[in-house]
């Protein structure tokens, strides 16, 4: 992928110029690489979001997201592909489907996003498997997971107070999103 070649050139650079070791470089394109698909997805969701006419709803679901799967984890796809395709199709499911009235019933709305977020607190962090975490990393995520699922529920309250549905419905589909992928990467890493 693009995103390889560029990462292994800024390593190379940063090597030749003395500023990374050789030993290292390998762990610098890594993060070099996710940083450049991580803001490549999130530039595309906004963009996207843009050109629908709806920015803000964007915004709301990357950010929601970000928070949700960097403190809790959950399943990952196979390839960088899979996961794009996935992202966009979720993403393009969730802005035309926002401002349906999915969700009509406004105490069952704030049940199921209550239990949902329950749920993130009680399984985070789902670390995948071959990736390592000790104790006071998990422990930080706990916390973390605690802090962002607080907020959201905090958000959505206020979004409902404000009568603002449809970035309720984005705040509800983000949150299953990520309980689903949660409960996914924690009976996979348990079971497989």
């Amino acid at each position: 992928m693009i995103s390889d070649l560029l990462s292994d050139k800024i390593s190379n650079v940063l090597r030749k110029y003395g500023i990374i070791e050789e030993i290292n470089i390998e762990y610098y394109a890594y993060i070099f690489s996710w940083i450049i698909d991580y803001t490549f997805f999130n530039v595309l969701f906004l963009g996207l979001g843009l050109l629908l006419h709806k920015f803000l709803h964007a915004v709301i679901f990357v950010i929601t997201l970000f928070l949700l799967r960097s403190c809790s984890g959950g399943t990952h796809a196979s390839t960088r592909i899979r996961c794009f395709v996935i992202s966009s199709v979720i993403f393009l499911a969730v802005m035309y489907t926002c401002n349906l009235n999915s969700f009509t019933n406004p105490f069952l709305s704030q049940l199921v996003l209550f239990f949902c977020l329950i749920i993130i607190t009680i399984l985070s962090p789902v670390i995948p498997k071959g990736k390592k975490a000790n104790q006071t990393q998990k422990r930080r995520l706990k916390i973390l997971s605690i802090i962002v699922c607080l907020s959201i529920f905090v958000l959505y309250e206020f979004l409902t107070f404000v009568q603002k549905n449809e970035y309720c419905n984005i705040l509800i589909m983000c949150v299953m999103i990520c309980t689903s992928d949660l409960v996914f990467g924690y009976i996979y890493k348990r079971f497989y």
